[in-house]
């Protein structure tokens, strides 16, 4: 393998581990056993959301140079992860526990460790979670879609501390807006108010949006990858 391809290859896998730790991270306390600090009534419109996009039959997010495509109604649920990088297109293909990474022309089939924890579909597990929420408030907004869309959204503001499987205790502030006709999300941004786990340095700001809710995608492991 070139070195350029190589460092385009470290690139898409950093873009994808951030995407992941976003989902991930932000959707944490849905289902779990949390203290709340504040207004106990707008935690339970949060999870309300947070539990309509993890229940979303088909969604697209799009995050910086990343857009995912997630299938939930197939069984085993599946993802589409595309990334742009440097010049290079990287798509990585989820289907349950497995993954398969195709850049360049070549794919190749993901450990299963890896593929786990870069599943931005892959829910987290309540026993995992603990923490605190604090919550900060709520105001009324608009959001533009990806498609120029204008809906009308609160916005939602919150702390929450928790124990990521994988990653150690997360401490971050998000802002959340939520469409107020269907009570979906339709964008995301994360603060994390500390340094990650191993990591002397603070990440910056997270952003995603969420549309398409209820696409036709269908998902498939391209042609060319190699079979598990």
């Amino acid at each position: 393998m070139k070195p350029a391809r190589r460092a385009d290859l470290a690139a898409a896998l950093a873009t994808v581990a951030a995407v992941a730790l976003l989902l991930s991270t932000a959707g944490a306390p849905v289902g779990a056993q949390v203290r709340v600090e504040g207004d106990a009534q707008l935690w339970q419109e949060v999870l309300e959301a947070l539990n309509r996009l993890s229940t979303a039959h088909t969604y697209r997010m799009r995050t910086g140079p990343v857009v995912v495509e997630v299938d939930q109604r197939s069984s085993p649920p599946s993802s589409r992860m595309v990334v742009s990088s440097g010049g290079v297109q990287t798509e990585i293909v989820q289907v349950g526990d497995q993954a398969w990474m195709l850049t360049a022309g070549i794919c190749r089939l993901l450990p299963r460790q890896q593929s786990a924890a870069m599943a931005p579909t892959r829910p987290p597990r309540p026993q995992d979670i603990t923490g605190v929420v604090r919550i900060l408030g709520r105001t009324p907004g608009a959001h533009t879609t990806p498609r120029g869309e204008v809906r009308p959204v609160y916005v939602y503001e919150y702390e929450s501390d928790v124990e990521q499987p994988g990653a150690g205790r997360v401490r971050a502030r998000t802002r959340l807006s939520v469409d107020r006709e269907t009570t979906l999300p339709l964008r995301m941004a994360l603060e994390p108010l500390g340094a990650t786990p191993g990591s002397s340095t603070r990440p910056g700001t997270w952003e995603a949006d969420f549309y398409d809710f209820g696409a036709d995608i269908r998902i498939t492991v391209p042609p060319e990858c190699p079979r598990s």
